[in-house]
C-alpha cells in the first residue's frame, strides 16, 4: 500500500470538507424551514432559531464590501488549511476553522452570502454552524497554546 504524499492530508481534509458540507446542509435546512425575520426560541430563553442573510462577516461588518470580504475568506481559507497541513500539533484546531471558513466562503461564491439561523440568548447577533467551527476551533487552539506553554515554563529548570 502506497503511503500518502502528505501523511496530514489523510486528517485535514475530511475534517475540514465535512465540517463545511454540514454547514452547507444545515443552511439550506434553514432557508427551507426557518421563516425569514421571525424568531423561534426551541430553549426558551437561551437558543432560538431566526433567518437572516448576511453578506458581511461576522455580526455584518463589511457587508457593504461583499467582493472585499469574500476574497479575505478565501485567501483565509487557505491560509488555515496550510497551518493545518504545517503544523501538526495544531492540526485538528486549524481544521476545524478551515471547515467553518470554506463553509462561509463556499455560501458567498454560490449566492454572494452566508446564511445565519443560530441565534443564543445574550450573544450577539444570529450565525451559522461554519461561524460556530471557527469559534470553537480558535478556543481549541488558544487552549492548546496556554496549556502547551505553561507545560514547557513548568517542565524547564
Amino acid at each position: 500500500m502506497r503511503k500518502p504524499s502528505h501523511p496530514n492530508l489523510s486528517r485535514v481534509i475530511p475534517i475540514g470538507v465535512s465540517i463545511a458540507a454540514i454547514d452547507q446542509l444545515t443552511a439550506w435546512w434553514a432557508r427551507q424551514s426557518v421563516p425569514l425575520g421571525h424568531e423561534t426560541w426551541l430553549v426558551r430563553p437561551v437558543l432560538g432559531m431566526e433567518l437572516l442573510f448576511n453578506r458581511g462577516a461576522t455580526l455584518g461588518i463589511g457587508s457593504q464590501w461583499p467582493f472585499f470580504v469574500t476574497i479575505v475568506g478565501v485567501l483565509g481559507t487557505i491560509i488555515l488549511f496550510w497551518l493545518a497541513l504545517t503544523l501538526k500539533s495544531l492540526q485538528i484546531p486549524l481544521a476545524v476553522m478551515a471547515g467553518g471558513a470554506l463553509g462561509n466562503v463556499v455560501s458567498r461564491i454560490h449566492s454572494g452570502r452566508v446564511t445565519d439561523f443560530i441565534r443564543i440568548s445574550g450573544w450577539p447577533g444570529i450565525f451559522n454552524l461554519a461561524d460556530v467551527a471557527i469559534r470553537l476551533g480558535g478556543l481549541w487552539l488558544i487552549i492548546h497554546v496556554l496549556i502547551t506553554s505553561r507545560n514547557k515554563k513548568t517542565s524547564s529548570p
